[in-house]
C-alpha cells in the first residue's frame, strides 16, 4: 500500500521551527563581542602593567645564577710523628669540640724515650758538677806549683850568692836553676790547665751551662713527643673522611680523618663574565637551597670576586694560545658570606647547590679589595702547658748540682 506523505508539509514545518537559514547577527551579538575584546584587551593591559612593576620593584638590579655551590673549611687531622693507633674517639658525623682527643697513638716508645732523656740531663747536671770539681782541682794544683816555682826560686837565689864565694860547687848552682825552670814550666802547665777546665765550665750559672740547656731540650722535646701520642680535634666541627683504624701504623704527616666545621660557610657563585659589570663588594645577596625550599631565603653579603676564572685553577687549564680557539663564556666565581644566627637556625653542609640572587643595583662599592681583609683561623690545641715538664727539670738540675751549689764561692 502506497504511502502519501507530504513532503513539502514537513519542509514548511521544520523552517519554521528553526528560523530563517543564514540570518544576520543582531545589534546585541556585536556589543557582546566589543565588550569581550575590550575585556581581553584591558586585562592584557593590567597584566603588562603589573609585569612592568614587579620587574622594576623586584627584579630589575637583581643578578642570578644557580650555578653556586656552599663551601667550607676542611680541617685535615694528621700525626705529627711517627706511631701505632690503639683507639680512636670520634666517627664519621661525629661532633666534636676543639681540645678533644680523636685519636691515640702507643707512647711506649715515646715514654722509654721520656725517661732516657731525664737520666740524661741528670748526667749532664753530674758532668757539670765534674767540671766545677776539675777546675777546683787545677786551682789547687796551680797554688802548689806556684809554691814549687817560689822554692825553687829561693833556692837558686841562694846558690847565686853562694857560688860567688866559691863556698859551693858550680854543679850545685847549675841544678837549682834547672830545678827552678823545671818548676817554672810546671806552674805554667797547670795554670793553661786551670785556663782550659774554666772554660769549659763558663762564666754562666751551672744551672745555664750549654751541656744543661742542651739535655733541658731534648727532655722538652721527650716530653712533646709523648704529649702528641693524642692528637686532638684543633676546632670545633664534625668528623668526615675517616680512614684511620685501630692497629694502623701511621707516620708523620698521614691523613686519618677531618673536620669540618660547619659554623663557618660560605658560597661561591659562579657567575657569567657578562654577569659581573655590576657586581660589588658589599651588596646584598638572597640565596635559596633545595634542602629548605623556597620559603627560607638565606641573607649574604658579596665578600669578594676571586681573581681568576674557573678554568684558570683547574688542572689542566685551557690553552687558548692555538689556532683551534673557540669563544666560550667564562665562569667567575664570586664569594659570598652567610649569615652565622641563619645558619644556626638551617645549617648547610658543604657542596649543597645554592640559587643565588645579587642585589646589584647600587655599583657605588668596589669591584675589589683595595685593603688588606685578615680573615684569622687558630687554634690553642698545640700550646702544650710545660709547667709540668719545668717542675721535673728543676727537680733534677738541683739534685744533682747541689754538691756544686754549695762549695761554690
Amino acid at each position: 500500500m502506497p504511502l502519501n506523505v507530504d513532503v513539502h508539509k514537513h519542509i514548511t514545518v521544520s523552517d519554521e521551527s528553526s528560523g530563517p537559514v543564514g540570518a544576520a547577527p543582531t545589534h546585541e551579538d556585536h556589543h557582546k563581542r566589543r565588550r569581550v575584546i575590550r575585556a581581553m584587551i584591558f586585562l592584557l593591559i593590567v597584566g603588562g602593567v603589573v609585569s612592568a612593576l614587579i620587574w622594576l620593584f623586584f627584579y630589575r638590579g637583581w643578578t642570578s645564577t644557580d650555578d653556586a655551590y656552599v663551601g667550607g673549611n676542611i680541617v685535615v687531622i694528621s700525626s705529627r710523628q711517627d706511631g701505632c693507633v690503639i683507639a680512636y674517639y670520634a666517627d664519621n658525623a661525629s661532633y666534636v669540640e676543639e681540645g678533644e682527643a680523636l685519636v691515640q697513638l702507643d707512647p711506649t716508645d715515646y715514654l722509654t724515650a721520656f725517661e732516657q732523656k731525664m737520666a740524661a740531663l741528670a748526667l749532664a747536671a753530674r758532668d757539670v758538677r765534674g767540671l766545677y770539681e776539675d777546675v777546683r782541682q787545677k786551682m789547687a794544683n796551680v797554688q802548689l806549683e806556684r809554691t814549687k816555682m817560689e822554692r825553687a826560686l829561693l833556692d837558686v837565689t841562694a846558690r847565686s850568692n853562694l857560688v860567688g864565694y866559691e863556698a859551693i860547687p858550680q854543679e850545685d848552682f847549675m841544678h837549682s836553676e834547672a830545678d827552678f825552670k823545671t818548676a817554672q814550666a810546671s806552674y805554667e802547665v797547670a795554670q793553661h790547665q786551670l785556663d782550659y777546665a774554666e772554660s769549659s765550665l763558663g762564666s754562666t750559672r751551672l744551672d745555664q751551662h750549654p751541656k744543661i740547656i742542651n739535655a733541658k731540650s731534648d727532655l722538652i722535646t721527650a716530653y712533646l713527643q709523648l704529649q702528641r701520642c693524642t692528637i686532638k680535634a684543633p676546632t670545633t666541627g664534625y668528623v668526615a673522611n675517616r680512614n684511620v683504624q685501630v692497629g694502623q701504623s701511621v707516620h708523620a704527616g698521614t691523613s686519618m680523618l677531618e673536620i669540618i666545621p660547619l659554623n663557618h660557610v660560605w658560597v661561591d657563585a659562579n657567575f657569567k663574565e657578562t654577569q659581573l659589570e655590576n657586581i660589588r663588594i658589599g651588596q646584598k645577596v638572597n640565596l635559596t637551597t633545595d634542602v629548605y625550599g623556597k620559603d627560607v631565603v638565606f641573607h649574604g653579603v658579596v665578600g669578594g670576586i676571586i681573581p681568576g676564572t674557573g678554568s684558570t685553577f683547574s688542572l689542566l687549564p685551557a690553552q687558548n694560545a692555538t689556532g683551534n680557539w673557540i669563544k666560550i663564556v667564562q665562569r667567575v666565581p664570586v664569594r659570598i658570606y652567610l649569615n652565622p644566627e641563619e645558619l644556626k637556625k638551617y645549617p648547610l653542609v658543604l657542596g649543597l647547590t645554592v640559587t643565588t640572587s645579587i642585589r646589584s643595583t647600587d655599583t657605588s662599592g668596589l669591584r675589589l679589595a683595595d685593603k688588606p681583609v685578615k680573615h684569622q683561623v687558630q687554634t690553642a690545641i698545640y700550646d702544650v702547658n710545660l709547667e709540668p715538664i719545668e717542675k721535673i727539670i728543676e727537680q733534677i738540675v738541683k739534685e744533682n748540682l747541689t754538691i756544686a751549689s754549695a762549695t761554690k764561692k
